[in-house]
């Protein structure tokens, strides 16, 4: 009998160690260690007491506690309210860290953007605080415009702040019936530079009306600040650059490049002289253009048209001479015919009159 109890003592305390395993810490489990090697059959003796005053002591520290927190929560917001309305004061609504002046950087005096319109499109304004200022979002506003092509934008702590654009050069005005593109209005116009981008026409300057225009019917859509990719036109912009670069050494200034069909480009001078080339095949009929602008340089009669699309018996149109109109002999009048009576008259009786030898007679007494 001693020898089953001994066994299921053993045997107990086996389990209890299994039961009381430490398992994997959760959230709210505070137990330590001795609390949970307890065997589970040995209740728990709780060894603080439970009268009354300790009771009014927890409860009057608990009070304590709280209102600790209390007071260190009301210190931290004053504390920031005070960080917050120096930082204000100091920084933010100081007038010596505000915008004093917005300078654009001029150029040559011929862009197609005034400063006015660069501001605004900017959109800085003066007495702004420089610290909230952000000059990356500026330089991205100002490159959304068509007509610049790149921008720096810099500030100093006196309160300026310094707009340097590069702006794009037109070369020839876009003209497109169907998209109501019309050269040398404002907002309707629409011109482009050297590489061939739009630029929407914000300002008409002078210079600008002796541009040539290319007049083109065949583009799909124009999107201003983007390339015109359209076949006819790049070989249209291509004649054109290679037509100015001409313009003084042959003495004639180019004027409209027309798209005519899908495979004829027509060149309008300022003299009327007219040059048809294909817009596949710019390149050999310029030559030809070359050499026959200098054979027929100075001499009379004057072409008048060439088309150079024709590789073999180019036709060639040249200026019908006028002959001179020689003036009708003049109709006798009237007093003409009376003027001539009268002077046969006096002819006449001037020759019937005796000749006076100058001497006189001397008569006698």
């Amino acid at each position: 009998m001693k020898f089953i109890r001994y066994c299921q003592m053993i045997w107990s305390l086996l389990r209890s160690e299994d039961e009381n395993k430490p398992q994997r810490r959760q959230r709210g489990n505070r137990r330590t260690a001795r609390q949970r090697l307890v065997a589970p059959d040995r209740q728990k003796v709780h060894k603080t007491p439970d009268t009354p005053k300790i009771r009014a002591e927890e409860k009057a520290e608990r009070l304590r506690h709280n209102l600790r927190l209390v007071g260190l929560a009301a210190l931290a917001v004053a504390m920031g309210s005070v960080v917050f309305l120096a930082v204000r004061e100091t920084v933010f609504n100081n007038p010596r860290m505000s915008v004093r002046e917005i300078y654009v950087t001029p150029e040559d005096g011929h862009e197609m953007l005034t400063p006015t319109q660069i501001k605004e499109a900017s959109g800085l304004r003066e007495g702004e605080n420089l610290l909230v200022v952000n000059l990356r979002d500026v330089r991205e506003k100002l490159m959304l415009l068509p007509a610049i092509s790149k921008v720096s934008v810099e500030h100093d702590f006196a309160g300026k702040i310094t707009i340097t654009p590069t702006q794009r050069r037109p070369v020839a005005w876009v003209k497109c019936d169907h998209l109501h593109w019309v050269p040398m209005r404002v907002g309707q116009g629409l011109m482009i530079d050297v590489d061939g981008r739009a630029i929407r026409a914000e300002t008409v300057l002078p210079e600008y009306e002796q541009l040539p225009v290319i007049d083109d019917d065949t583009i799909d859509q124009v999107t201003p600040g983007a390339l015109i990719v359209s076949p006819r036109f790049v070989a249209s912009l291509d004649l054109m650059k290679q037509l100015v670069e001409r313009q003084k050494r042959d003495g004639q200034v180019l004027k409209t490049i027309q798209v005519k069909n899908k495979f004829a480009l027509i060149a309008t001078f300022d003299n009327g002289f007219k040059a048809t080339f294909s817009y596949d095949n710019v390149g050999p009929e310029l030559k030809r253009y070359d050499q026959f602008v200098a054979a027929v340089r100075g001499r009379e009669p004057k072409a008048r048209a060439i088309n150079l699309a024709a590789e073999l018996n180019i036709p060639v149109v040249f200026e019908v001479a006028q002959a001179k109109e020689v003036p009708p002999p003049p109709s006798p009048t009237r007093t003409s015919i009376s003027s001539t009576k009268s002077s046969s008259r006096s002819a006449s009786s001037s020759s019937t009159r005796p000749r006076n030898s100058g001497k006189t007679r001397k008569t006698k007494s």
